[in-house]
């Protein structure tokens, strides 16, 4: 019987060896480590079995790490950005992070088109264009942890994103022209070589001499001038580099790109305009190059078609303010450098230009993406209307 006041003890449990009741729940205790085995008596048991049969492992019993929107945000990161160009790397970053904001702590299953449809309302009552990228990338992070085996679902397919107006714009050759007119040298050679060649400005600006496949260099090379050559590397005799030239080679030179963007190579045959503006840019890098009179070291040779007086690249962005500093003196507004790719599109294609010939010339993968892009900024042409002539 038991005293007044006092609880009857609890009635104690019949457990196999090693095995004990503590905190609510039973443990397998082996060389002083505590294994969790659930609150279960008998499911307990059937693991302890399998414990002491070594049909499995102490190690096979840790619960796994709870993956959240954050670690798969780092593991892309780590695995995924490094692959992109460098704009897109770094602008993909950015996004990441806001991403991270809003759905870092949150876990892949729990995702739903829902929570993707709503972020692209709120998001996009600001920056509609933003909130389709970030979810395009939110989408491709999705993508690649189904590979990983981190998600089950993609909820962002299937959702529709945000309306965005597309641009426009056409630069008209009056309008080119006054642009033309007003910018310094280098920025009006960097947008020429954009108009003749149709390519960013990321990839005009990383544009090299040696990137001329065929006579022209050789052509080049051999009018000597003050400082480096940018073919040759070495100094040579003075002299006006057009004075007394020999005629342009006949035989087709060829420009070597790779998209920076996509990755796409081309070789793109030089014509009368292309080249004419290579000599002219050659010729403005003979006489404005500066370099130390009295330095030891040699002055390197120069690279790109488009460099400062000193012979350097330009960044895109030192470009950029460029543009922004000397183009409103045209008078011309709402230009960016991108319209010019677009208006040497749109004017390809109003010369009957092919359109298997523009997609090569934009670099594009597929035809109905330069489509698409043609007639953003084609406007359709009419006739007006003559009387009809009575006799």
């Amino acid at each position: 019987m038991t005293a007044p006041g006092r609880a009857a003890p609890r009635k104690e449990r019949r457990l196999p060896p090693r095995m004990y009741f503590k905190h609510g729940q039973y443990w397998y205790v082996r060389k002083n480590k505590w294994i969790g085995l659930g609150r279960d008596e008998g499911e307990a048991k059937k693991t302890w079995g399998l414990l002491e049969a070594g049909a499995i492992q102490a190690e096979d019993l840790k619960p796994e790490k709870i993956v959240t929107l954050h670690d798969l945000f780092e593991r892309y990161g780590r695995e995924i950005l490094p692959e992109k160009a460098e704009k897109t790397r770094k602008d993909q970053q950015k996004q990441l992070e806001l991403l991270d904001q809003v759905f870092g702590k949150l876990r892949p299953e729990t995702i739903t088109p829902v929570h993707v449809a709503r972020y692209l309302d709120q998001r996009g009552a600001e920056a509609p264009v933003s909130a389709n990228r970030e979810m395009a990338l939110l989408s491709h992070v999705f993508t690649k942890a189904l590979r990983w085996g981190m998600a089950t679902v993609n909820p962002c397919r299937g959702v529709e994103r945000n309306k965005v107006k597309a641009r426009t714009r056409y630069i008209t050759d009056a309008e080119f022209a006054a642009i033309l007119e007003v910018v310094p040298p280098m920025l009006r050679f960097a947008m020429q070589l954009s108009y003749y060649t149709g390519q960013r400005l990321s990839d005009v600006l990383k544009m090299r001499w040696a990137d001329i496949d065929g006579p022209l260099p050789a052509w080049l090379a051999a009018n000597p001038w003050q400082g480096a050559s940018p073919l040759q590397g070495g100094p040579a005799d003075g002299g006006n580099p057009l004075q007394g030239a020999s005629p342009l080679p006949a035989s087709p030179s060829y420009l070597l790109i790779e998209q920076k963007k996509t990755g796409q190579k081309l070789a793109m045959e030089i014509g009368a305009d292309l080249r004419d503006l290579l000599v002219e840019a050659w010729a403005w890098q003979k006489e404005h190059i500066t370099h130390t009179r009295f330095s030891r070291i040699p002055p390197k040779p120069v690279e790109t078609i488009i460099c400062n007086q000193q012979g350097q690249r330009y960044t895109e962005s030192g470009m950029e303010s460029i543009i922004k500093r000397w183009v409103p003196k045209s008078g011309i507004e709402d230009v960016h450098f991108h319209d010019i790719r677009a208006k040497a599109a749109t004017d390809m294609a109003d010369m009957a230009g092919h359109l298997r010939d523009i997609q090569m010339f934009l670099g594009h993968k597929t035809q109905a993406q330069t489509e698409r892009y043609i007639k953003a900024h084609q406007v359709p042409k009419t006739r007006s209307l003559s009387r009809k002539e009575t006799t």
